[in-house]
């Protein structure tokens, strides 16, 4: 949470909080998407195959098991000393206070979620569809320790002390935790606290969430053979993206087949 200080307070909840959170959200109503401390209940924890499971199904204290997946876990990481994605040796306090300045972050790439369906879509008759798997991105947030104050001037003056190398396995910047957050909303966000409404990154990123839309599946189209095509955001490896045309309204079966692309059908 902010404070009028432009410093960010990062406090621990203890297990009896966050069952409590996570209990009164669910007898309130209140969406776990928009309360940080409910996404916090409801963890994700890595198995020991190194898939993903959700956690929030689990008991309520952890168990043994639980236990066992989130040190595996730990060890998917990598345990060398030298290593900064380390999260026994090098993941930051969040207990401490960082100034504004000192905090980075670092997009990692988009994914898609199944276990948390979302409602939404279209089809050709501009109907909403059912249910909808969901695109998230996912990013890191670090910490510069080695911090002097300096502000801005501190990374983007003239000869600034300070480097933004956060995704070099040589830096010194250490990682306070990875966080996911829905697609459009991540860019969304990002846009509007990153540049001032006349810049030029701000324009075209405007641009892009009007190319893309907020829609997580819905229908542009035909194929050549009178087939349905859907279109949503088409995560790609080294964590680019583009507009995908797919087969299915769960946009899930990318249509190879096909030569025509979403600016086909996109609105110029």
């Amino acid at each position: 949470s902010g404070n009028r200080h432009g410093r960010t307070t990062w406090t621990k909840m203890t297990d009896e909080e966050l069952n409590s959170a996570r209990e009164r959200a669910e007898r309130e109503g209140i969406d776990e998407r928009e309360h940080a401390w409910l996404r916090r209940a409801h963890l994700t924890g890595a198995t020991t195959d190194g898939t993903l499971r959700d956690l929030s199904k689990a008991h309520p204290s952890p168990s043994r098991e639980d236990e066992e997946a989130e040190d595996q876990g730990r060890i998917l990481w990598g345990n060398n000393d030298n290593d900064p994605y380390d999260p026994v040796a090098s993941l930051a306090s969040n207990v401490e206070y960082y100034d504004k300045w000192q905090q980075a972050y670092r997009f990692l790439g988009g994914f898609i979620d199944c276990d948390r369906q979302v409602g939404g879509g279209s089809h050709d008759n501009n109907q909403g569809g059912g249910q909808h798997c969901s695109r998230w991105m996912m990013w890191a947030a670090y910490i510069d320790p080695n911090y002097s104050g300096g502000e801005y001037d501190e990374y983007f003056g003239d000869n600034p002390p300070g480097t933004l190398d956060c995704h070099s396995p040589d830096s010194e910047w250490v990682l306070i935790g990875v966080y996911r957050q829905e697609f459009y909303q991540y860019i969304e966000q990002i846009s509007k606290h990153l540049w001032a409404i006349d810049d030029y990154e701000y324009i075209v990123a405007l641009a892009g969430l009007e190319y893309m839309t907020d829609d997580e599946c819905f229908g542009v189209g035909y194929d050549e053979n009178g087939n349905q095509l859907y279109a949503s955001v088409q995560p790609l490896e080294g964590g680019s993206f583009q507009m995908g045309l797919y087969s299915d309204e769960q946009c899930l079966v990318l249509n190879t087949k096909t030569g025509y692309t979403y600016d086909d059908f996109a609105e110029k």
